[in-house]
């Protein structure tokens, strides 16, 4: 448990530095390392890891996760990840995110899922 608790200290201090260097790209080259680093994430079992993905992925505004982000919103068994998912399609405001949002508002199995939903597509109406 002690090792497990490391390995996500360890990979929140790395994301947080990843974070940091994403809002200051000098080159292309380093988003799309970064970022294909954090889709490869979205495969991981470790649901700390995930979120935290997901939450940098929408600070950066990946265009290139769009779709991974919807899936995770539609079908994934934990709530804070779908959470996380809506939050960062939102940030990144592309259409085909915002429907998903919009979808999730109505028809997800969980209550919570869908009202932080439902607030965060009225916020894309407010704009």
């Amino acid at each position: 448990m002690k090792t497990y608790i490391t390995y996500i200290a360890m990979f929140i201090l790395i994301t947080a530095a990843s974070v940091i260097n994403a809002k200051s790209f000098k080159t292309n080259s380093n988003k799309i390392l970064v970022e294909t680093q954090l889709l490869n994430n979205l495969n991981s079992n470790i649901e700390g890891l995930k979120v935290n993905s997901i939450q940098v992925l929408g600070e950066i505004k990946s265009e290139k996760s769009v779709l991974s982000l919807m899936e995770s919103l539609k079908s994934d068994k934990s709530e804070s990840i779908r959470i996380s998912s809506a939050q960062s399609l939102y940030k990144i405001g592309d259409a085909r995110g915002i429907y998903a949002i919009q979808q999730s508002a109505k028809f997800d199995d969980s209550k919570r899922v869908r009202e932080v939903c439902k607030n965060i597509y009225n916020e894309t109406l407010k704009k």
